[in-house]
Formats: structure tokens, C-alpha cells, sequence
């Protein structure tokens, strides 16, 4: 810790977590201990080690800024820029979007897969962070994973993670599917028939923007907001994905409430077979999946 002249520590705790509490933050005990451990460089677990804990005037400054910024309602992962998902430590910046646990319904069904050749390709669309693509890399070091995105920023970050978790993937700035031979840096596997297509685009729709939460308004609304009710990137997505899709190659889309019968239905329609869906654990149809029939 700095040196300097100490402050006391608990008062000042107790304040911070009354305003975290008047400003509507979730747990804000919780809140504020997590954010004195990050002013601190430490974890809560040794903060409780210490209970007569001083703070130096520099310490208090920044601990008082981060709940300052948290008291404004940015996410606390923008805050440590670090997100667990699926295991993983994640650098989440400001400009990507924050991984949520529903996410890992996705990777869940992904890795479920049968049936696959022995290092099939896995496309991520829309990569943001590349949680996604990081994730299944991890838990499949054989397979070929292509991480895609329309902004340099997300696979910037994407590369970022990938170097800082030792898990290599190849990443691509494409507007969906849109890539071929002519594309800057792309590996020459990337244009294989893909086994597996995987998304989590933007699905909430611009007509909602003024009912979401204070905290999803530092998250780029690009990553959150759609036309046509949040189906506009996900119908571009299953409409262009068989001309790219292997022979029963799959499409794994994240959706969201009540998006799951229309978004499986256009599938079918598309010529999409075994269609099915996965409910997260509050309930929702999260995940919907099926396999393109070649030919159809």
C-alpha cells in the first residue's frame, strides 16, 4: 500500500456503501468492498484478514474516485476491467460488451456437440471480447477458431485476451459473413466450409433503449440494440449462414425473451432441421440451434 498519511477506514467504507445504496446499486456492501480491494490492489478475502486496515490519503483518493464512477452506475467490470466467464479472467475495457452468465449457455450447447470432424472450424460472429471464442478454445484446444467482428476495437481486445490466456484463435474484422480470399490477414482455413457458426449479436430492440438499466449505458449500444425488434442482425445472420455452413454444420444463436419461437421458426423456414432451444436458469429460451441440411 502507499505511504502517506493514514485515514480511517471503516467510516469512510460505510459512507461509500450508503451512497451506493441511495444511488440504487445492487448489493451495495458487496459493491463496496470489492471496489476498496481494487483501490487496494488486494482481494476482499484479505481485506477481512485485516480488520483495522488504514488507508493513505492517495489509497482513500482513488478508492473515492472508483465509487464515484460506480455510484454513476458503470459496471463494476468496467471499473476492474476483468469479467469471469466460463472460467476465464476476461480484460473488458470500456467499449466492448461485459460477458453475462447467459452467454455460457451458448458455449455449454457448443461444446455439447456430436459428431464433428477431429479439428472442426468454430466461427464466432460479433466476438466483442471473444469470450465466446476464448471459452470453447479452452475447453477445445483442437478445434480451428475464427473470431469475427465488424469493429476493430472488439478484436483488438479479442487478441488481447487470447495473448493473456495463452489460447491462440485467429480473428477477422468482417461484417458478418461477409469475407473471402481478397480479406487482409485472414488464414487460409477460414474459408472451409464452418462446422459450427456461433453469435451472440445485438438483440434488444432500439425501441427499448429508454427502459434499460443505468449501467448498460456505458456498454457500446451497438453490442445491445437492433432493428426490427432486436431480430434485424440475427435474420441477416441465418439467412447468409448456408452459404457458408458445412453439410450439417450447425447455427448457435443467443436470443433474447420471447425471441425464441420466431427466431427458430425463420430458421426452419430458411432450410435449418433439428431446430431446438436452451433455457438459461431464470427460465429463458436463451439458445436456439439447429443444423443446415445441405442442398435444402
Amino acid at each position: 500500500m502507499n505511504e502517506g498519511t493514514p485515514v480511517p477506514t471503516r467510516l469512510r467504507v460505510e459512507r461509500a456503501i450508503g451512497a451506493l445504496r441511495r444511488a440504487g446499486i445492487d448489493a451495495p456492501e458487496r459493491e463496496g468492498y470489492r471496489i476498496l480491494a481494487l483501490a487496494l490492489e488486494t482481494t476482499v478475502e484479505a481485506l477481512w484478514r485485516e480488520p483495522s486496515l488504514f488507508l493513505s490519503l492517495d489509497e482513500a483518493r482513488k478508492f473515492e474516485a472508483l465509487i464515484g464512477r460506480r455510484q454513476a452506475g458503470e459496471p463494476f467490470a468496467y471499473l476492474s476491467r476483468s469479467r469471469e466467464f466460463f472460467g476465464l479472467s476476461l480484460f473488458t475495457p470500456p467499449g466492448v460488451l461485459i460477458p453475462r452468465p447467459e452467454t455460457e449457455h451458448l458455449v455449454e450447447t457448443v461444446l455439447a456437440e456430436k459428431d464433428l470432424p477431429i479439428d472442426p472450424l468454430v466461427v464466432d460472429v460479433g466476438c466483442g471480447s471473444g469470450a465466446i471464442a476464448l471459452a470453447v478454445r479452452s475447453a477445445r484446444p483442437r478445434w480451428r477458431i475464427l473470431a469475427t467482428d465488424i469493429q476493430c476495437w472488439p478484436l483488438m481486445v479479442t487478441m488481447v485476451n487470447s495473448v493473456r490466456l495463452s489460447l491462440p484463435l485467429a480473428v477477422l474484422r468482417a461484417d458478418l459473413l461477409d469475407w473471402g480470399p481478397w480479406t487482409p490477414g485472414i488464414e487460409p482455413w477460414a474459408l472451409d466450409p464452418i462446422d459450427i457458426l456461433c453469435a451472440n449479436l445485438p438483440y434488444i430492440g432500439v425501441e427499448e433503449v429508454h427502459g434499460m438499466s443505468v449501467e448498460t449505458q456505458f456498454e457500446p449500444p451497438e453490442a445491445l440494440f437492433a432493428a426490427d425488434a432486436g431480430l434485424f442482425l440475427l435474420d441477416a445472420l441465418i439467412d447468409s449462414a448456408p452459404k457458408r455452413l458445412a453439410a450439417n454444420g450447425g447455427l448457435f444463436l443467443e436470443v433474447g425473451a420471447r425471441q425464441a419461437e420466431v427466431v427458430a421458426e425463420r430458421m426452419r423456414r430458411r432450410g435449418f432441421s433439428q431446430v431446438k432451444s436452451v433455457r438459461d436458469l431464470s427460465g429463458v429460451q436463451r439458445v436456439v440451434y439447429g443444423r443446415w441440411r445441405r442442398g435444402a
